[in-house]
């Protein structure tokens, strides 16, 4: 039995060090070949959606109220260029026959982030200098009136 188990050694130590490179190399590949979503779906539900969305949330609420144009202009380019909603859109795209069968709910709440990022980019070229919460409040309204029922299935 011990010469069994010397003979596989080698074997095992190979194994091990395939099954690492693997690790290291996954999220690379991902990001590189998917565009940063799992082709794994539960993997990509638990981790890319709550991340990009909370992520948007903090960048949103870190707006700075505009006194001036130049502040009005500061936000309008963070919404654009830090608020992302591409890679939520891709996920919807991926794993569309698997969000259809059974989770609906979440791709609400995906259409529903981005609806309201996408409120929030044409509000804020659109309102006059005011405070976020005013903005904020807009946006969900324009959201509420387009309904979300028209976001029933994915891409």
């Amino acid at each position: 039995m011990q010469a069994l188990t010397f003979l596989l050694h080698p074997f095992h130590k190979v194994n091990r060090a395939l099954q690492m490179a693997y690790l290291y190399i996954r999220p690379t590949w991902i990001e590189i070949g998917h565009g940063g979503v799992d082709p794994i779906f539960q993997r990509a539900l638990d981790s890319l959606v709550q991340q990009e969305i909370d992520q948007n949330q903090s960048i949103i609420n870190a707006l700075i109220e505009p006194q001036h144009i130049a502040d009005r202009i500061a936000n309008q380019l963070i919404l654009l260029t830090q608020v992302r909603t591409k890679r939520l859109v891709r996920f919807t795209q991926y794993h569309a026959d698997e969000l259809n069968k059974g989770n609906k709910r979440s791709l609400r709440k995906i259409y529903k982030h981005i609806g309201m990022v996408q409120n929030l980019r044409s509000d804020s070229r659109v309102l006059p200098v005011s405070n976020k919460k005013q903005r904020l409040i807009v946006a969900q309204k324009n959201h509420q009136i387009a309904g979300v029922s028209e976001y029933t299935n994915a891409a």
